[in-house]
């Protein structure tokens, strides 16, 4: 069994924090936990989320890590190596790389812009499970692309 599955949220600063939008990353996270156990029946449901502490979706995250007792591990924009503009980013990059799967969830008017948008893009480049959950609550799953196999 792999010891700890670990799980990017990421999203929109201008999402509410409401019990409806917790019900819909715990929702999320069940999804991806289903996905990842189909593709390979070692993994354990996450015990670890990852996200930037900013406020909105990040703080939406923590509440979840808490109310279903799952390490929360907060990556703050280290601003004495990086300039303002390049931290966050920076910062997103390495999480995304820690991450087994990212979950990016958006606030109304917010989908794919700015940081939520950097990370939906550059999970699928990193080829990793990327779960989108949009402003109306569907949810959008784009699998990591095919490993070609050679004889």
């Amino acid at each position: 069994m792999k010891d700890q599955t670990t799980i990017l949220i990421s999203g929109s600063r201008k999402l509410k924090e409401t019990p409806e939008n917790l019900r819909r990353l715990e929702l999320a996270l069940d999804e991806i936990h289903a996905i990842l156990a189909t593709e390979n029946d070692n993994w354990n449901y996450p015990g670890r989320i990852l996200h930037g502490g900013a406020k909105g979706a990040d703080q939406v995250a923590g509440q979840l890590a808490r109310k279903l007792g799952l390490t929360e591990d907060i990556h703050l924009p280290d601003y004495d190596i990086w300039n303002r503009k390049y931290a966050p980013l920076r910062r997103n990059l390495e999480m995304i790389d820690e991450a087994d799967a990212v979950i990016v969830i958006y606030a109304p008017h917010c989908v794919r812009v700015g940081g939520s948008g950097f990370v939906a893009s550059r999970t699928a480049k990193a080829g990793k499970h990327l779960l989108e959950v949009m402003p109306d609550g569907t949810r959008r799953h784009t699998p990591p692309p095919a490993q070609l196999q050679y004889r």
